[in-house]
């Protein structure tokens, strides 16, 4: 049987049983309320996300008449104007340029004119003759990888 705790409130006698006594009733109710306010989010915010099933919008592409060169241009062709405008920007010659990356000045003019399909360690060794940044190196990177794909 359960023990009773007895007080005395107001005008009358209260009975308190032990198992309820010592619950954080304060904590239940604000943990109540927190749980009931994030249904409630949760709710609107599934309300507010498109419907899956719903057909979507009709997309209408509209080419640009005007495109700037470097968007006309191919992949080779960007890379071998970003490679002259690097050994320009260095103060090389194609000479200077072959002797510092060990590559041919023949193979280089190749590569600026774009007759020629540089190799990731043509620009590995071009980045390191014209001393670019690590952001250009990759820049030149990512260019001859998609050349490659």
């Amino acid at each position: 049987m359960l023990e009773r705790a007895r007080r005395f409130a107001g005008d009358g006698l209260v009975t308190v049983r032990d198992h309820i006594r010592g619950l954080p009733t304060g904590a239940l109710i604000a943990g109540g309320a927190v749980i009931a306010v994030l249904a409630i989010v949760l709710l609107v915010i599934s309300f507010m996300l498109p419907d899956a099933s719903a057909t979507p919008p009709a997309v209408s592409v509209r080419v640009q008449a005007t495109a700037s060169p470097v968007q006309a241009m191919g992949i080779r062709e960007q890379l071998a104007l970003e490679l002259r405008r690097a050994r320009q920007a260095s103060g090389l010659s194609l000479t200077g340029a072959g002797r510092r990356s060990g590559l041919a000045q023949s193979r280089l003019s190749g590569l600026e004119e774009g007759t020629v399909r540089p190799t990731a360690r043509d620009v590995d060794a071009l980045s390191g003759a014209y001393e670019l940044s690590p952001e250009d190196h990759n820049r030149l990177m990512y260019l001859q990888f998609r050349l490659d794909r």
